[in-house]
């Protein structure tokens, strides 16, 4: 039994679906079947059951929640059992954490917090850069470890996605859109935007022109900075507008948005840890390990 295999199945329990397990753990879903069929063969019971009907979630059988609380525990003690045998004389100074503006403000609490409650003793600082400056940051040893959706470019750098956080289209209520609609129908609508030097504006595009649809097709009647400017712009009535799904994991009791399905149309989004090849220290590979895991993740992740 492996320590990946307790992670996928941890994986599938949570999302109650092989496909999105698989998405977030960057697998096939073959790999993920594969991988829930030997566990339940190792252990000769059944762990899963999917109940008859379409969309119809994959559930725990009751020794597949007894199993789960065993997985929890097994991970957490092995997080532990690495916390506490890093040598006192191998420890080095305090690594940067660099992070683009989007991520740092929903993704990065979550994930450092819970690094901190096992990793206590290991120190780096966090700082924020725009998105399409953070190659140079890492070049220029501004920070040593970098999260954000931009690939570098060229060589020397190492770089894993780590985080599946795809747009989403929201509508003011007012609108009163009834989902799910075409690409083809939002050039109907006012569209709100992110300011051209973000990377989510230039894989939106990318996306659009998928569908052979250019931006300039698009009603865009107000350009802003940020996810949030974006919600609040949309929340105002101006316009329908993308967002992160990281964003809308936030629970807005007094929200005046809808969330629109948009047909065959899908904005996926990864976010990358990179970091430069050559030097890596035992505390940043700490870092990067666990947060390549999905345990650290909330429920709304």
């Amino acid at each position: 039994m492996r320590i990946e295999t307790l992670e996928i199945y941890l994986a599938v329990v949570e999302a109650g679906s092989t496909a999105l397990a698989a998405r977030k753990c960057y697998l096939s879903q073959p790999a993920v079947s594969m991988a829930i069929s030997s566990l339940e063969n190792e252990l000769g019971q059944r762990l899963l059951f999917r109940a008859l009907g379409q969309h119809k979630p994959i559930v725990p059988t009751e020794a597949g929640i007894l199993f789960a609380d065993y997985a929890r525990k097994a991970l957490m003690d092995y997080d532990n059992i690495k916390a506490s045998m890093i040598p006192k004389n191998d420890m080095h100074e305090p690594f940067i954490l660099g992070i683009s503006h989007t991520p740092s403000n929903l993704i990065l609490p979550t994930l450092v917090n819970n690094f901190k409650k096992i990793y206590s003793n290991i120190l780096f600082s966090v700082r924020t850069f725009p998105g399409y400056q953070m190659q140079h940051k890492l070049e220029t040893s501004e920070c040593d470890i970098a999260i954000t959706s931009n690939i570098p470019t060229g060589n020397g750098f190492i770089y894993e996605r780590f985080f599946y956080d795809p747009l989403v289209l929201i509508a003011p209520k007012s609108f009163n859109i009834k989902s799910p609609i075409t690409a083809s129908q939002i050039k109907s609508f006012p569209l709100v935007v992110r300011e051209d030097t973000c990377n989510i504006t230039k894989i939106l595009t990318e996306s659009f022109e998928r569908e052979d649809i250019s931006m300039n097709e698009l009603n865009v009647v107000f350009q802003v900075y940020g996810n949030d400017a974006v919600m609040q712009a949309v929340s105002l009535g101006t316009g329908i507008g993308f967002v992160t799904k990281s964003v809308l994991s936030e629970s807005r009791d007094d929200k005046n948005y809808d969330i629109i399905n948009v047909k065959r149309f899908r904005v996926d989004r990864y976010l990358y840890l990179i970091r430069q090849t050559g030097s890596y220290s035992s505390e940043m590979k700490l870092f990067w390990d666990f947060a390549m895991k999905m345990k650290w993740r909330g429920n709304g992740f």
